[in-house]
């Protein structure tokens, strides 16, 4: 069984208003994309997907709250490649940081192995240590897929996780506008199911982060085939004699 591979990252998109990330390079039909949108999230409430309901959620907001000036929030999306799909991002506030990626040999029926987990650094907590939580798996060979994004435009490096095979960033987008941003993600094998756990990196400054950890189940995965029911009992021929004939039968005699 093969883990989902990745395909590429297409042009990020960073601006004050609406952007349009460009398409990876290479999709083809059957890939899966993941929309990553990196915004200020002052209202709390997750950064909204380009118009036209193609694009799905994945999991829920993560949103890092904190100084006017630092508080950065993570949004994911996720739909089947189609050439023509609406990738106009509207404007997630004070800056709007997005990049879509392709993923191939991803199961058509169950994408997502488990749901994601988001998690975050708010203010009073920043460092320069990004700390992303991991999700459980309950398949084998799932691609793990690391979304960080940061309230300035600092880098991102030194990702680590001693349970993935070849983690590897893939992206970084890096922005002035508004208050600053980045927008960063990586992806590494998980070859058993089981704990992913924390994965680290480092950050150029301390930042407030919003995060994101995906597991992307195999195509290959074939669900079990449930056990058979136990065949009843067969009933029993076994019938109990009757007695009262030979009282009878002596009777007579």
């Amino acid at each position: 069984m093969a883990a989902p591979s990745f395909v590429a990252a297409g042009a990020a998109a960073a601006g004050s208003g609406g952007v349009t990330p460009g398409m990876p390079a290479g999709a083809t039909d059957g890939d899966l994309l993941l929309l990553a949108i990196a915004g200020k999230g002052e209202d709390g409430v997750i950064d909204p997907a380009p118009a036209g309901d193609e694009w799905t959620e994945v999991g829920f907001i993560c949103a890092s709250t904190g100084s006017a000036g630092g508080n950065t929030q993570t949004s994911v999306y996720w739909a089947w490649y189609d050439a023509a799909i609406s990738r106009s991002v509207p404007d997630a506030g004070n800056y709007t940081n997005a990049a879509i990626t392709a993923w191939r040999n991803v199961n058509t029926d169950q994408p997502f192995d488990v749901d994601a987990v988001f998690s975050k650094v708010g203010w009073g907590s920043e460092d320069t240590s990004v700390s992303i939580d991991g999700v459980t798996t309950v398949t084998d060979e799932t691609r793990i897929v690391l979304v960080t994004s940061a309230g300035d435009n600092v880098s991102i490096y030194g990702w680590a996780n001693a349970n993935l095979e070849s983690i590897t960033e893939v992206l970084e987008n890096k922005s002035t506008v508004g208050d600053d941003s980045v927008l960063a993600i990586a992806h590494g094998e998980m070859a058993t199911a089981g704990d992913v756990g924390a994965t680290t990196a480092t950050a150029g400054a301390s930042e407030q982060e919003a995060n994101a950890c995906i597991a992307l189940r195999s195509a290959d995965y074939v669900e079990p085939e449930p056990e058979p029911e136990p065949e009843p009992e067969p009933e029993s021929t076994y019938r109990p004699r009757r007695r009262g004939g030979s009282r009878n039968r002596r009777a007579r005699r």
